[in-house]
């Protein structure tokens, strides 16, 4: 179920996350229309490992577990749950391949998506935007894989 948002609801979601510390009001303001929301009950599948990406997923209500096949013995582990504010999808977002998990509603959630295409858009009109974006998206990559590695060193 597709809603639109206040822009004014929406802009104060989005300064409360870290993701958009950088970004002024007017800035936000530009990127607020083109995002999307939707609302998901618990249990929901928001979208499954292997599928096309292309969106980025901001929590504003609930919460989403992430799972992940283990590609040897193909048996599917639930590996993370996170609460709002996280920032879930920069994976296919970032290199537009498919999605690398599996995430499920926790609870009833609500969900802020924003698409590659839409980055692009916003990036004719305003190029420092697009690319305080894409500084947002490198530094969500590197904060997983520092906390990846270091969960990785704590098995040995």
């Amino acid at each position: 179920m597709v809603l639109v948002h206040p822009n004014k609801e929406l802009v104060g979601f989005l300064k409360s996350i870290p993701f958009f510390s950088e970004f002024t009001d007017e800035e936000l303001n530009q990127i607020a229309p083109f995002m999307s929301s939707s609302e998901c009950e618990e249990g929901a599948v928001v979208c499954r490992e292997g599928e096309p990406g292309g969106s980025v997923f901001f929590l504003q209500v609930g919460s989403i577990e992430v799972h992940k096949t283990n590609s040897l013995t193909g048996k599917v582990i639930a590996v993370a749950l996170f609460s709002i504010g996280t920032v879930l999808g920069e994976v296919s977002f970032s290199d537009m391949g498919a999605r690398s998990a599996t995430l499920i509603a926790g609870s009833p959630c609500h969900i802020v998506s924003f698409d590659e295409k839409d980055l692009a858009i916003i990036a004719n009109e305003s190029p420092l935007v697009a690319v305080k974006f894409w500084k947002a998206i490198a530094r969500q990559l590197s904060a997983r894989y520092r906390e990846s590695s270091d969960l990785f060193v704590s098995l040995f």
